[in-house]
């Protein structure tokens, strides 16, 4: 109810605008659109624009919106393809011109993907067909079909044909088998994977279930009529009928509890003809004409939105309620566009703070590396490499000019002391190191006399997530104001020899009393915008591994605890790992995997196959025993896509798996010791997730430079970040 009474202050609120302004109102989710050109647009939330996602040169007839939010299915008279709207990936084509097309469009969902992805059902000219991910079809025979929903979680599929008629189909392994009819409905909503209301034109409102032999349950008695049903927050929001004249229905909207609650909403009668629901139920959509409008559900009102030629629309993907904070178990970062200044910064994030940036570029930051200490940044901007101490108001360094602009890989040695990338030059190309050592950074400016006040706080806003992570002591919003950083000492050498050592841990009780506060994106000026001159670097970075004939060496990772770098590299149009040691400066292969990680001490994680026979997998390679075989922790199935790993505290793994493409992400733990794994929970859809250090968050994105998505795997709550867009290259630490 109290959704509702918000809805109501808005469109209060809305209705009294002038036009011009409404155009700006957030959608309940992205909205896109088929043009009469055939070319699908969508409609982004925030700032997001309008784009077109389909190619210009495929005339296309309808579409749907993959569950992901990231994937696109479109019709032609040549068949159905598949694309990523956020990469440069290629086109999938799943059907051909046996595809048919849609018998007619603008009445309901012409094409629609099963929740799971694991089917498409699309209108034809005969009736309908649907598409099993094993490239199996099969066609649904009942003719003049016009809107295909989904139950819940996608076990059944209701269609409904011309005159109110539906039809059910179970979802088999290989096929769809008619298993109900509906003579007449106002409209069918699902409330759970088998049962489904539905509101007969005689009255009344109906449950039905599908998995019980088609028991019917009255819901509500037929003394009147009702209208679009709609299932939502565990409850039906349907409209009874104050129809005076029958060609122009009219209803007042109530809820309707599954045990029958009768709770009115709206007193006002609203016109009903071709409307449908929108997402999240706060808006109505009509659909006449080439163009769309919004309509309040609660009293009819609706405005047009500002675009036409339409033939068909669908929506995008519901957010997850958005916050100002994440409540985190280790510190954060990731790049984004600065509010402030426009361009791609590193971001920082901690626990109930507000997300502030930490490095000063003026040209957008392509990649980035943190400090094992978490008091340096070392990042590439315009082509250079440049360091900058983490909070210092002082300007960035520049390291390098650099040969190259992309896949640069920088990274810090444990120690602080050097750092490792790859960079093409005239003289070499392959793997550099930099001492940093001896580098003396720039001083912060003086500060500038003003009779303001010296500093400011930004509180801000509690997390409302329920969680038993604690808090850090005095935790506040960012400081306004320039900071000095405390110095640090560092080890001057690491050992030769491949055992574990001691690593800087920047979330430890011992640096917590000497936590740097994040930085507002004013809080650190560049040396351009300060007109501080920069001198060419002139820091004599050596060439350690040199690209040859037969090998290209792509990037070097240092372990927190072994004195060594897992160095990637491409031979014979293979990938391969190697183990570095910086101090003799010899280089020993560890095997062609498709990635390698550190864990804990001197063990590697390694996914791939170890013989051409064997299933791929997840491997442990001790590297100071590269003699003795890898040990298998766990076996991959085809398709499988993992996506993250850590290693728990008992020894164990926890895994994120994709298992298709487009697809819900799992989570799995490998015990320490051989056993099978364990799913333990399917946390949905998200993209290049990250599972926190001690396995109990998962943050990732909407989509490749979208909002960032937090899920709490022991509550399975999901959030939002409010107000940073573009983001991307999410890490720990």
């Amino acid at each position: 109810m109290y959704r509702r009474l918000c809805f109501v202050i808005l469109s209060c609120f809305l209705f009294t605008m002038p036009l011009h302004a409404q155009d700006g109102i957030d959608l309940p989710a992205d909205l896109y659109l088929l043009l009469n050109e055939g070319v699908v647009q969508r409609v982004g939330l925030g700032r997001s624009g309008i784009q077109n996602v389909t190619p210009e040169s495929d005339f296309v007839l309808d579409f749907s919106v993959a569950p992901d939010g990231n994937w696109l299915a479109y019709r032609t008279q040549q068949g159905i393809t598949l694309t990523n709207m956020y990469s440069n990936s290629l086109p999938q084509s799943i059907e051909d011109e046996r595809a048919s097309v849609p018998y007619i469009r603008g009445r309901g969902a012409t094409m629609a993907w099963s929740p799971d992805s694991n089917n498409l059902a699309y209108t034809t000219l005969y009736g309908g067909r649907v598409w099993f991910r094993q490239g199996q079809y099969t066609d649904l025979e009942t003719p003049n079909l016009v809107n295909l929903v989904w139950s819940i979680e996608g076990g059944y599929l209701a269609a409904e044909a011309e005159g109110d008629v539906w039809w059910i189909y179970r979802r088999d392994p290989e096929a769809m088998t008619l298993v109900s009819a509906i003579p007449s409905s106002k409209g069918i909503t699902w409330v759970n994977n088998s049962t489904l209301a539905f509101a007969p034109p005689e009255g009344g409102l109906i449950l039905m279930d599908m998995a019980q032999g088609n028991i019917q349950t009255p819901l509500l008695a037929p003394e009147a009529v009702y209208y679009l049903p709609n299932y939502i927050d565990g409850a039906i929001e349907v409209y009874r009928s104050t129809t005076v004249e029958e060609a122009i229905p009219t209803g007042r909207l109530l809820r309707v509890a599954l045990d029958g609650t009768i709770e009115p909403i709206s007193e006002l009668d609203v016109e009903l003809r071709a409307l449908r629901w929108a997402p999240a139920g706060d808006w109505l959509i009509a659909f006449q004409g080439s163009v769309l409008a919004l309509v309040n559900p609660l009293n009819g009102q609706g405005f047009t939105l500002p675009f036409g030629g339409i033939s068909t629309y669908d929506w995008g993907i519901i957010p997850a309620p958005d916050t100002d904070t994440f409540t985190l178990p280790a510190p954060a970062t990731f790049t984004a566009i600065s509010n402030v200044t426009g361009v791609v910064q590193v971001w920082r994030m901690r626990s109930g703070e507000l997300p502030a940036t930490i490095t000063p570029a003026v040209v957008d930051i392509s990649e980035y590396t943190i400090s094992f200490n978490g008091e340096r940044v070392a990042y590439v901007s315009n082509s250079s490499l440049w360091l900058h101490t983490i909070g210092s108001s002082a300007p960035p360094l520049e390291l390098v000019r650099l040969g190259t602009d992309r896949d640069i890989n920088p990274a810090f040695s444990a120690d602080g002391l050097s750092i490792y990338y790859r960079d093409e030059q005239e003289n070499g190309s392959g793997i550099w190191h930099l001492d940093i050592s001896t580098i003396e950074m720039p001083t912060p400016a003086p500060p500038t006399p003003t009779t303001e006040p010296a500093t400011a706080t930004i509180t801000p806003e509690p997390d409302s997530e329920a969680t038993d992570v604690p808090e850090a002591e005095g935790t506040t919003g960012p400081i306004l104001t320039p900071f000095i950083v405390p110095t640090v000492a560092f080890a001057s050498t690491l050992p030769a020899t491949l055992v574990a050592t001691p690593t800087p841990d920047a979330t430890s009780e011992a640096e917590e009393a000497d936590a740097l506060p994040t930085a507002l994106p004013t809080n650190t000026p560049s040396a351009e915008l300060d007109n501080t001159p920069l001198a060419t670097p002139d820091y004599a970075p050596e060439l350690v591994l040199a690209d040859t004939e037969a090998a290209a060496y792509l990037k070097a990772v240092p372990a927190g605890g072994v004195a060594a770098l897992l160095v990637s590299s491409i031979s014979d149009g293979q990938s391969f790992y190697e183990l570095y040691d910086p101090t003799s400066g010899t280089l020993q292969r560890i095997g062609s995997f498709t990635e390698a990680h550190w864990l804990r001490g001197t063990n590697l994680i390694v996914r791939g196959r170890l013989g051409e026979t064997a299933l791929p997998g997840l491997h442990i390679i001790d590297v100071n025993t590269l003699t003795t075989p890898p040990r298998t922790r766990l076996s991959l199935l085809e398709g499988w896509d993992v996506l993250d790993m850590i290693e728990r505290s008992d020894g164990g793994l926890r895994v994120l798996i994709r298992q298709q493409t487009p697809g819900t992400v799992a989570v799995m733990d490998v015990p320490p010791e051989d056993g099978a794994q364990i799913t333990v929970e399917d946390i949905g859809y998200i993209t290049e997730p990250r599972l926190s250090p001690d396995g109990s968050i998962v943050i990732g994105l909407t989509h490749p430079g979208g909002m960032l998505v937090r899920i709490d795997l022991r509550n399975m709550s999901r959030s939002q970040l409010r107000g940073i867009e573009g983001s991307n290259d999410f890490r720990w630490g």
